[in-house]
């Protein structure tokens, strides 16, 4: 399971046992949440750890950071980056059972971090004046993206395990960052077994599938779903696999 928490949310302090009874609810064995600081989200996080044995930290003290939940062992946790790139990009080797499978879970780089202020264009993009400046900023936004998806496209290529990239990844299907992870031989679960439009962001009129999960040639997809909820910006996708 991926979910963005939407921590800049005024009322995510209100949500948060809402949002954790939630991730429990799907009963995943793994999940991923985006936008997570340890420091703002202790109920959040005292709830889910109550379901969760193993919880990787790696990322959880930036302040718009990231935390994984696990029933299976974590074997090890490291940030995937590079000198004067930094990246909310995390590897996590788990053991299931005898065998060592890894996740990569991201957090790709938002559009709105290249505007003129914080979700400046996407108040504005509804005014079709406003489209040209939009898709620039866009732009932007997407060369970084490709550029981080092809960190983790280099890094997978390193090793072969049992691998499966997931999160909010700030862009769609058919553009460069998702097309760079493909070329590293990783399908996208929702082509694959996702049912409609699968939209996991909602803002206004903007409904759009910007979270994903991709997995290699040593996983079956079985099903992917889109979890209706309310309690953020960012809708829940949780995926079923099994190992080959």
């Amino acid at each position: 399971m991926t979910w963005n928490v939407h921590i800049s949310d005024p009322d995510f302090k209100q949500k948060q046992k809402a949002i954790a009874e939630e991730i429990i609810k799907q009963d995943a064995d793994v999940v991923l949440v985006n936008e997570f600081y340890l420091k703002t989200s202790v109920e959040l996080d005292s709830i889910v750890r109550s379901a969760y044995p193993f919880v990787s930290e790696v990322g959880a003290n930036n302040g718009c950071g990231d935390i994984l939940y696990s029933r299976y062992p974590i074997q090890s946790s490291k940030r995937i980056e590079k000198y004067g790139f930094p990246t909310l990009i995390y590897e996590f080797k788990l053991l299931l059972n005898d065998q060592t499978i890894r996740l990569i879970g991201c957090h790709l780089v938002s559009t709105n971090n290249f505007s003129k202020g914080h979700r400046y264009t996407i108040r504005k993009v509804g005014d079709i004046t406003s489209l040209p400046d939009y898709y620039d900023v866009y732009k932007k936004g997407k060369e970084r993206r490709t550029q981080e998806a092809g960190l983790i496209r280099d890094h997978l290529l390193m090793e072969d395990l049992p691998t499966i990239v997931l999160g909010d990844m700030n862009d769609f299907s058919g553009m460069s960052p998702l097309t760079t992870l493909e070329d590293a031989g990783l399908k996208d679960a929702w082509w694959e077994r996702g049912n409609g439009y699968g939209a996991t962001f909602h803002e206004g009129w903007m409904h759009f599938r910007l979270d994903h999960i991709l997995y290699d040639s040593h996983w079956n997809v079985v099903s992917v779903k889109v979890v209706a909820s309310d309690l953020s910006d960012h809708q829940p996708l949780v995926g079923v696999f099994e190992l080959r």
